[in-house]
């Protein structure tokens, strides 16, 4: 189980890796040789919700139907969790950089994806003792 674990999170960890480098990469403005901000903006944005809804949807799945040991070692669980935790680290430093104001809407984003992202890390690498 550790085995297929650990391969779900280099996996997590490479698709992650991937989305990264096509936002960067897709928002880079070469005429300027700078980064679009608004770019960034919104595919931090789309980022937010789409990992948001995506979890909401396996914890749904997680507490109505399995709630057994078994869907914990998951890849689509193990993302989810991943990817809400990044994103909000990219969220956390593009704030303290000054990229984007907190006045922004992604604050409304931000605080549930990482109580989404501390949840099912919890229910990862703290199980309940029995």
């Amino acid at each position: 189980m550790k085995e297929q674990h650990y391969k779900y999170l280099a996996i997590t960890f490479f698709l992650i890796i991937i989305w990264i480098l096509v936002g960067l990469f897709s928002s880079y403005d070469n005429q300027n040789s700078i980064f679009s901000t608004w770019s960034l903006y919104f595919y931090l944005g789309g980022s937010m919700m789409l990992g948001i809804a995506l979890t909401i949807i396996v914890l749904a799945l997680r507490l109505i139907f399995f709630k057994k040991e078994k869907f914990k070692n998951n890849l689509f669980y193990v993302f989810c969790g991943f990817l809400n935790m990044i994103i909000c680290i990219i969220w956390f430093v593009t704030l303290l950089m000054k990229m984007i104001s907190i006045d922004y809407k992604l604050t409304e984003l931000g605080i549930p994806s990482f109580c989404l992202a501390i949840i099912i890390l919890t229910d990862l690498y703290f199980p309940k003792s029995q």
